[in-house]
């Protein structure tokens, strides 16, 4: 049985059309979203999308910088807004049954206006803020582009009235850590501990270097001592014979020479020790080397007329650094920066080093990575003679990466 409608007409419906998600910016795309979901079905979109934030823990982040990250990939990925697409209407519009009517917006009968929108936006208020985005949803939708340019207002007022309805702390107000803050500054304090026993384990490398040191020249001057006793021997032994041939009597001689073999016998003892004593520091030193940071690599300056063998010529790859590169490496640190150079750099003098572990992408072919940082990875193709160097990524960013080469 059909429902009365009123007077004026229907209200409008969602457009089956995809939502024109890019028609928002950054921001107002991610109050758009805060406005849709709440945090736990945030966090879910986000594991959903596979988005991280390196160096964060999603839990311990506000939810509007979660929603931001949400947006900021949905500006950039078409795929993604694809399925960001389908779950605000999920959300929004729920699955009605097949013989339900599709669900309307309350808003007023067409034509609408962008005054006429926001009036709805105010009466509709703190108690339904759904149907605030739906308000902007319809917005985005509309023909008319000044009713257009009112969804940003729209999304405002919908986050206006969530700042007040969480209750933000006054102005000199004690105002509690945030969880993130207190993420920071336990990560700070476990940075200091670890520059404190980084310290630490290289005054102790200095010092078992010294004592090392010592070792070895006393070790030397043993060895010295077991030469010049080794000597004497010989000469006991020498002068032993010349009295037995000369029919002396060689007792004394005797006496002596068993002398001198204890003597021996003593610093071969002592020989056996300081190299006990050397083995020991030398395992120490292998330790404190393997706990201190790593010695960054200087390389000897090559001569300035030197120029490389025929055999290197031809190994040499010319590198090409792609726009894509120069782009991927903003968001990276200097030092970071300076790394990923160096790994090129080899990469084109021996792409079969072994250091650099280079394997190929899985589903994207003609593309491999190597190893630049524990979870930074470069990416490359090698084209006849010419190395092109795409992109330095987290390695959390492999899966889209291909999927993103295989579109290209």
């Amino acid at each position: 049985m059909e429902t009365e409608r009123p007077a004026e007409g229907p209200a409008p419906a969602p457009a089956p059309a995809p939502l024109p998600l890019d028609r928002l910016d950054g921001a107002h795309l991610a109050g758009f979203l805060e406005l849709c979901f709440d945090d736990p079905t945030l966090l879910k979109l986000c594991r959903e999308l596979h988005i991280y934030s390196p160096g964060y823990r999603l839990e311990s982040m506000p939810p509007q910088d979660v929603a931001r990250l949400i947006a900021d990939e949905a500006l950039v990925a078409k795929d993604v807004r694809v399925l960001l697409d389908e779950r605000i209407r999920e959300r929004l519009l729920g699955k009605p049954e097949a013989d339900q009517p599709a669900p309307t917006l309350p808003l007023q009968p067409e034509p609408l206006t962008a005054e006429g929108l926001l009036d709805v936006a105010e009466l509709i208020g703190s108690e339904q803020l759904g149907s605030l985005a739906l308000v902007a949803w319809r917005a985005l939708v509309d023909a008319d582009e000044a009713v257009c340019k009112a969804a940003p207002e729209v999304i405002d007022f919908g986050l206006d009235l969530l700042d007040k309805l969480v209750q933000k702390p006054r102005k000199g107000d004690k105002k509690e850590a945030a969880p993130g803050q207190r993420e920071a500054e336990k990560a700070v304090q476990r940075a200091e501990k670890a520059d404190k026993e980084r310290d630490a384990a290289k005054a102790q490398l200095a010092s078992a270097r010294a004592e090392l040191a010592q070792r070895d020249e006393r070790l030397g001057a043993a060895k010295t001592e077991l030469r010049a006793a080794h000597d004497d021997v010989a000469r006991a032994r020498a002068e032993v014979a010349r009295l037995t041939a000369e029919g002396a009597d060689g007792r004394r001689a005797l006496a002596a020479e068993r002398k001198a073999e204890a003597e021996a016998r003593a610093a071969n003892a002592r020989v056996e020790e300081l190299t006990c004593e050397v083995s020991a520091l030398k395992t120490q030193l292998a330790v404190a080397r393997r706990e201190a940071p790593a010695e960054p690599v200087r390389r000897a300056a090559p001569e300035v007329d030197a120029l490389p063998s025929e055999e290197e010529g031809s190994e040499f790859l010319v590198p090409h650094f792609t726009r894509e590169f120069y782009d991927s490496i903003d968001r990276w640190d200097r030092r970071m920066q300076r790394a990923a150079f160096d790994k090129a750099h080899l990469l084109a003098l021996n792409w079969r080093h072994p250091s650099l572990r280079a394997l190929a992408l899985e589903g994207a072919e003609g593309y491999y990575r190597i190893r630049v940082a524990t979870d930074v990875r470069l990416i490359y193709r090698r084209v006849g003679n010419t190395l092109e160097i795409l992109s330095l990524i987290d390695r959390e960013d492999l899966d889209r990466y291909v999927k993103q080469a295989k579109t290209r």
